[in-house]
């Protein structure tokens, strides 16, 4: 469990396995899942995930849970790149930086 930053303990209970794949190395994004036949982008997320949120509405918990699950799919994807790059280079010596961590 982590905080959300208001206080509330949140936990990984969204299931993205349809959209990326942790376990393929360093890690693979499903681009199909999320675009669907192309007519409707996004259409597989919404059908795996629920319908987005209207501008300005309320946060809800599935939103959360949701923010949750994509945050911490993309600390580990980064975390498997770093792992790669320390076992290809050998150097330990590693800075990563970015908005996603």
């Amino acid at each position: 469990m982590e905080s959300d930053g208001a206080g509330a303990l949140r936990q990984a209970g969204v299931d993205l396995s349809a959209f990326i794949d942790l376990k393929a190395a360093p890690y693979h994004v499903h681009t199909r899942q999320l675009i669907a036949n192309g007519a409707t982008p996004f259409a597989g997320m919404t059908a795996r995930l629920g319908p987005p949120r209207a501008a300005e509405s309320d946060i809800d918990d599935r939103h959360k849970d949701i923010a949750y699950a994509v945050q911490d799919a993309c600390e580990t994807a980064m975390m498997n790149v770093v792992r790669m790059a320390i076992e290809k280079t050998g150097c330990r010596d590693v800075c990563l930086a970015g908005a996603w961590l």
